[in-house]
């Protein structure tokens, strides 16, 4: 959907002319411009809930999301029934990692149109990311049911049953969409390949399709996790930190990639190995972690600062 098709679908409501002045701006890109407007909005009625909501949107649309979630949730008011209104919150949540927030929002938006490919795609990542596979399978099944040409739920799913170490299906998946997928897809499908070969061992295999993915896609956080675990597993602990630290300025709040950075840097900067652990402990309180791995990690940064 056109950046801010949605936004005029509020003007149903409350007209004002900043209100239509900030639909202009937004329709021709100029974002900045159209947040003043929907603010200036605001500030003359602080019941305007198209300006509520058309910010929220935007803001959501520019990384805002905690002012975002202010004004979509202010709309509600109004806009309770309205499905962007219910997805863009739902998108807003998850990106602030408030998960059963965002599966009521983004549920609520399948109400109002219960095969809307966007939110069942969120959703069933949202369901991955938490470690409910059976829901996050359901989910993306029947996504593929609707668009059978959905490469990114194919990845979803080939990830669903590689957490379940059901790797043959897994790499049916994969292999099956991975023919036909366009050059930004495809790299997905090569470091996703990577993973299941890493998992069974292959690691020189695995290699080998992280570096094509990312000759195609230099910027893909899953291809540069998987070299680091190989060129750390192989005691170049070294190599491991080059593709790892380019992996963390891709996805700084991803746990795996500060473990295993604090595994690297501990036989060579112990104050950065501490670091890392640190951040590691401080992020996965939000994320699904076996205790068991925060337990471990505990101990080593324990260990490490008994050793310092």
């Amino acid at each position: 959907m056109p950046l801010l098709l949605f936004l005029l679908i509020a003007c149903q409501t409350i007209h004002s002319r900043h209100v239509l002045r900030g639909n202009e701006f937004a329709r021709d890109g100029l974002l900045k411009e159209a947040v003043n407007s929907y603010q200036l909005a605001l500030k003359k009625n602080r019941q305007n809930w198209t300006a509520h909501r058309n910010l929220g949107l935007l803001l959501v649309k520019t990384g805002k999301y905690d002012r975002a979630i202010y004004h979509l949730t202010k709309s509600l008011v109004r806009f309770e029934k309205d499905f962007d209104t219910n997805f863009y919150l739902g998108e807003a949540y998850r990106a602030k990692e408030r998960y059963s927030e965002t599966i009521f929002r983004y549920r609520y938006a399948l109400n109002i149109k219960p095969n809307a490919p966007q939110v069942l795609r969120s959703l069933g990542w949202t369901y991955y990311q938490i470690n409910l596979l059976g829901e996050a399978k359901q989910v993306i099944r029947k996504l593929l049911t609707i668009e059978r040409r959905d490469y990114n739920a194919a990845i979803i799913l080939a990830r669903i049953y590689l957490k379940e170490k059901n790797h043959q299906k897994s790499l049916d998946i994969i292999r099956t969409y991975g023919e036909s997928a366009n050059k930004n897809s495809l790299p997905y499908f090569q470091g996703l390949e990577g993973d299941v070969y890493l998992e069974q061992g292959k690691a020189k295999s695995a290699a080998s399709l992280y570096f094509r993915a990312l000759r195609s896609n230099p910027l893909l956080p899953g291809a540069l996790i998987g070299l680091g675990k190989i060129f750390l597993k192989n005691g170049q602990n070294k190599k491991a930190i080059l593709y790892l630290r380019r992996a963390e300025r891709l996805q700084p709040r991803h746990t795996q990639v500060h473990l295993l950075l604090g595994e690297a840097f501990e036989t060579i900067d112990v104050k950065k190995s501490l670091k890392h652990y640190q951040a590691y402990r401080r992020l996965a309180r939000k994320k699904p972690v076996s205790p068991q791995q925060i337990a471990l990690v505990k101990d080593k940064i324990k260990s490490l600062r008994q050793n310092r």
